[in-house]
This record gives structure tokens, C-alpha cells and sequence, in this order.
């Protein structure tokens, strides 16, 4: 099954090789890149990776902050999508 990677990092240089590289994999179906915490969130939302390569030390919204609020929008989509199937039964 081909993933989807958002790679998050402010240093334009190393974004751009890793994308590069990973656009050449079999196992890669997207590679998309953003600079900053704050648009991270909002390309997540829209293009649901499978895997974000992320930056710690972020300048807008740092690494950290970020993991936590897709560790948290992690846990509540799954929590939506456990209640939809027991609904459905």
C-alpha cells in the first residue's frame, strides 16, 4: 500500500532533498512538503498523510506542540470511528 508523507521543516534545502528522494520510492504514492508548524496542521487536515517526517525546532508552532496536536486529532478521529461502526450495528 503506497503512503503518503508530509515532510515538515523549515530549512528549504534539506524539505526539498527529502521530498525529492522519496517522490523516486515505489512504496510512495505523495511527498508533500510545508516550512512551519501552523501550515503543517492545515495540509494534514486536507491531505491525510500516512507518515510526517517532522522538524522539532520549528519556528511558527514548534515539532513538539505539533506531534501533540496530531497525536490528539489522531485519537479523536478513531474515537469518531469506533462510534460510527458500533452506531451502524
Amino acid at each position: 500500500m503506497p503512503l503518503r508523507v508530509l515532510v515538515v521543516d523549515n530549512f528549504d534545502p534539506w524539505r526539498c532533498f527529502v521530498s525529492a528522494a522519496l517522490q523516486g520510492h515505489p512504496d510512495i504514492q505523495d511527498a508533500r512538503e510545508v516550512s512551519d508548524g501552523l501550515e503543517a496542521v492545515e495540509r494534514a487536515q486536507d491531505f491525510r498523510p500516512d507518515l510526517i517526517l517532522l522538524d522539532i525546532g520549528l519556528p511558527t508552532l514548534n515539532g513538539s506542540r505539533l506531534l501533540n496536536e496530531f497525536a490528539v486529532s489522531r485519537l479523536i478521529r478513531k474515537s469518531f470511528s469506533c462510534l460510527k461502526r458500533t452506531l451502524r450495528m
